[in-house]
């Protein structure tokens, strides 16, 4: 029995996901670690439970990324626009 788990609609998300963060000035391998990381949790818990929907699990992986990431540069002081740069 074959079940379908993450289609490819999730990975198009996936995609679509990280190239959102990377415009608007998220850079590094956590950018696309996050979110993958939310995609094979989405994985692991629809193995074991049989079905489950990945894009909350990716939702919910983005969402801490860029809540942690706002964090550290509230820390920091490090910020960054779009329109600073262009000047």
């Amino acid at each position: 029995m074959v079940r379908p788990i993450v289609g490819i609609g999730d990975l198009i998300i996936l995609t679509a996901t990280f190239s959102g963060l990377r415009r608007v000035a998220h850079r590094g391998p956590l950018t696309f670690a996050f979110p993958l990381g939310g995609l094979l949790l989405a994985l692991v818990v629809g193995l074991i439970a049989g079905k489950a929907p990945a894009l909350p699990f990716l939702a919910a992986a983005t969402l801490l990324f860029a809540a942690l990431h706002r964090r550290r540069n509230a820390v920091t002081g490090y910020s960054f626009s779009p329109k600073e740069s262009r000047e």
